[in-house]
């Protein structure tokens, strides 16, 4: 059973970081790292607790967890946890729009 699922804005932004990655260092590189985001999620799903709070973040709620260099928002009170956005963990804030 899925522990996690993605917004519709989730997804977009998993897909870009694979596009970002792939053009980049090459699809094997991207497939990777696109392995090691569905294994990150899928241990937040099981532990939710885990991810940090962000000051950043206007709903003290969500938690946020870092991949390689990206932010992984997420909202833990839901089941399956709910995968908000993702997004370079180089800007300046997490409430910054995608």
């Amino acid at each position: 059973m899925r522990t996690w699922r993605l917004t519709t804005t989730a997804a977009a932004n998993l897909q870009d970081v694979y596009d970002y990655i792939a053009e980049r260092d090459g699809m094997r590189r991207a497939d990777r790292v696109l392995a090691e985001f569905r294994d990150a999620l899928t241990r937040l799903g099981d532990m939710p607790g885990i991810g940090h709070h962000h000051p950043d973040l206007e709903d003290p709620n969500l938690r946020v967890w870092t991949v390689h260099s990206w932010h992984v928002i997420y909202d833990p009170r839901t089941s399956p946890i709910t995968i908000l956005r993702i997004h370079s963990a180089y800007r300046r804030s997490v409430r910054e729009e995608d």
